[in-house]
């Protein structure tokens, strides 16, 4: 029997996308997964979405019930999962076909605690509007405090060989999950086929670096633990590495 892969998706007033994003789960090659969904309290259609889905029983659904933000949605979803690998979806985000076998296949492959790998950058009616980003073969703590290229959307982790998996409420969630991860480990592992599409859209906090620039001080002072100086110099390398991913 085929390892079982825990999916979380958090879902905030997604009714434009969270269709889309979830038959794009439905359709993977790979079927031995379970798909968590939790609803931050939407004030749209999305959760008459999801429920329209719950006729596959993979699919598992929890609702929230005040608004409490990605993090402590995911970790909700977390907290539920059964899995040995455990991935990461947003209700706007697509992934292609192939991403859990390929995945699995890598991390195996690499004998790793940790993957992810490159995506497509589109918009809203899924066209591109920058190059794919290809991402490295390997990274370390020291390179994701100078530039994060580990996508929420294509990461993969196996559950058996890392301690925790939470996403801290502070800062740049994702980024101090993964700075957690790194502390224990030499490297993730960067699988560079292009196997997501990540949709930037007009109100995308990643591309806003200038909102950015508290959660990502906050993330490196109260995740990372770093000094008041070594938290400038990373904030220097992030600020002009990002540039340079958006450009």
């Amino acid at each position: 029997m085929s390892p079982l892969v825990s999916i979380i998706m958090p879902a905030y007033n997604a009714e434009k996308t969270i269709t889309e994003s979830i038959n794009s789960v439905l359709k993977q090659s790979f079927i031995n997964f379970e798909l968590i969904i939790c609803d931050d309290v939407s004030l749209d259609k999305t959760p008459k979405i999801i429920e329209s889905f719950l006729c596959d029983t993979r699919i598992k659904f929890i609702r929230s019930k005040t608004n409490v933000g990605p993090a402590i949605s995911r970790n909700k979803c977390i907290e539920i999962s059964s899995g040995r690998y455990l991935t990461f979806i947003d209700a706007d985000d697509l992934w292609d076909n192939n991403f859990l076998e390929s995945q699995i296949s890598f991390i195996n492959k690499k004998n790793a605690s940790i993957v992810f790998s490159s995506y497509r950058r589109v918009n809203a009616a899924n066209e591109t509007v920058l190059r794919d980003f290809i991402v490295p073969s390997k990274v370390s703590l020291n390179d994701i405090y100078k530039s994060n290229s580990i996508s929420c959307l294509t990461v993969f982790i196996d559950s058996e060989l890392v301690s925790e998996i939470n996403m801290p409420n502070v800062g740049i969630e994702d980024f101090g999950c993964w700075i957690k991860i790194l502390k224990d480990i030499d490297y993730a592992y960067g699988n560079q086929d292009v196997l997501a599409s990540y949709r930037i859209l007009e109100n995308s906090r990643s591309r806003n670096k200038f909102k950015l620039i508290n959660k990502q001080w906050n993330t490196y002072r109260k995740v990372g633990k770093l000094n008041i100086v070594s938290s400038f110099i990373y904030l220097a390398f992030w600020a002009v590495n990002g540039y340079k991913k958006y450009r």
